[in-house]
């Protein structure tokens, strides 16, 4: 089965409700104009080098949670291969360690939020990994109950967000997800 982008690395089919990437909508149909994305394609390569090691805390019902690592395990100009891991809250492997190939384009088709949906700004966050200045991303359920799912990506750290929160508008945020390590990679 071939899953790609942040969408393998986050398990994102749960945490993004907003984004659709442009290319998956019909030529038939206008064209959403999305937010500016937080980094670029070339920003999210030379930040994730081969042996780059990403390991989540993703929540889960009744206050459970799990851990996702994913390990870049060769990377190219056009293309990063990396194995994904899911563990259970105890550190026991949840389903078989599955091998993905994702070229650095379609890695940024998972940030991307309808504009009009969309607010930007930036605000400095202490995380798990540390206190980071953050491009913060909210973006708003089209639903009745106005959702909002923030997503807050590390300035200094491109790639996927460090944490994504939800709460309903107005209400308290919920961590569905927080990055948790972040190891540097081997060296060149």
């Amino acid at each position: 089965m071939k899953q790609s982008g942040w969408m393998a690395v986050l398990t994102w089919a749960c945490l993004i409700f907003a984004a659709t990437p442009a290319t998956a909508q019909s030529d038939l149909v206008p064209r959403t104009r999305m937010a500016p994305a937080p980094f670029t394609a070339e920003q999210v390569r030379e930040a994730c080098p081969e042996g780059r090691r990403l390991v989540v805390r993703i929540a889960g019902p009744a206050g459970t949670y799990r851990i996702q690592t994913t390990e870049f395990t060769k990377v190219s100009e056009s293309t990063a291969w990396f194995t994904v891991t899911n563990l259970d809250e105890r550190g026991r492997r949840t389903a078989a360690i599955r091998r993905y190939r994702s070229s650095w384009g379609e890695f940024l088709r998972y940030d991307e939020f309808p504009a009009e949906r969309t607010r930007t700004y930036t605000k400095t966050v202490r995380t798990a990994l540390g206190r980071y200045r953050m491009k913060v991303y909210e973006v708003t359920d089209p639903t009745p109950r106005a959702l909002v799912k923030v997503y807050y990506f590390a300035e200094s750290l491109p790639g996927p967000p460090l944490r994504v929160t939800v709460r309903e508008d107005g209400g308290e945020e919920f961590v569905l997800m927080e990055m948790i390590e972040r190891s540097q990679g081997r060296p060149d």
